[in-house]
């Protein structure tokens, strides 16, 4: 869809839109190259190497080089080089860029700097995004322009998530100030399936208060959780009734010492 968005038609015998939008498909799932990782080391897999240096934006133009002249050489004159690399980064920027959407978090800076973005947005898998998504392509081979109102419209998703977000949060905020002092900080994570439920995370220093946040209107709430597609979201509830549940940051009372101590 970004491929069909952002470049023309050729018209001089250069590289054709199927060709442009398999270049950037490939490179959008390079960055996850490091899944090979896994199978030397799981727990630094996950701990440290995913979404690490094959997510960064520094090392971006480099893997864009790289891989641009890799296409190039395999399938194209030496003429489409910079139109390769010039995909690849496309490809890449708009892998890197979901990717900081999510809660996972992701080394922008590697290897410079091994901090973790994450704007924590939407969930890993979500089937609503990726069906926009899939709409706006099938639609632009009707009408080209369907694609720029394509990558409009997920952004304007992402602007909505934003604010749903900060409402949960405030909500989070209201709960901490009351029971929490001063020392706290509030997470609100987004859920699958649906982007109105929300994991409320306040983090003290020696446990969490959680709850799970519905954000929808009350009678909303109760059919979502009359159909049941997803029947973990009947354990959501609205800001007025809410439960809160304790997790000890430490483990209990006999094991924070060699806890602590580990």
């Amino acid at each position: 869809m970004l491929a069909r968005a952002v470049t023309r038609k050729s018209t001089d015998g250069g590289i054709s839109e199927t060709g442009k939008a398999l270049i950037v498909a490939a490179a959008a799932m390079f960055p996850d190259i490091d899944y090979l990782s896994f199978w030397v080391n799981p727990y630094l897999f996950i701990t440290q190497w995913h979404r690490g240096i094959t997510h960064s934006l520094i090392m971006l133009p480099l893997w864009a080089l790289l891989l641009g002249s890799l296409i190039s050489w395999i399938g194209y004159r030496r003429q489409h080089f910079k139109q390769c690399v010039l995909l690849c980064a496309l490809g890449m920027l708009s892998h890197i860029a979901l990717d900081l959407c999510t809660v996972y978090g992701t080394q922008i800076f590697a290897p410079l700097n091994r901090y973790r973005a994450a704007l924590s947005l939407n969930f890993d898998l979500d089937p609503w995004f990726a069906l926009a998504a899939a709409s706006a392509l099938l639609g632009s081979y009707y009408r080209r322009s369907w694609a720029r109102w394509g990558v409009l419209g997920l952004g304007l998703c992402l602007i909505g998530q934003a604010y749903l977000q900060s409402m949960a949060a405030d909500i989070g905020r209201d709960y901490a100030r009351l029971h929490s002092g001063d020392d706290y900080s509030v997470h609100a994570l987004p859920q699958p399936i649906s982007p109105w439920h929300w994991k409320l995370v306040v983090e003290r220093p020696g446990d969490y208060q959680i709850a799970h946040l519905s954000l929808l209107p009350p009678n909303l709430n109760a059919t979502v959780k009359k159909i049941d597609i997803y029947p973990e979201l009947a354990d959501y509830a609205r800001s007025d009734q809410l439960e809160w549940s304790r997790l000890e940051k430490f483990g209990e009372v006999h094991q924070r010492a060699l806890i602590l101590q580990v």
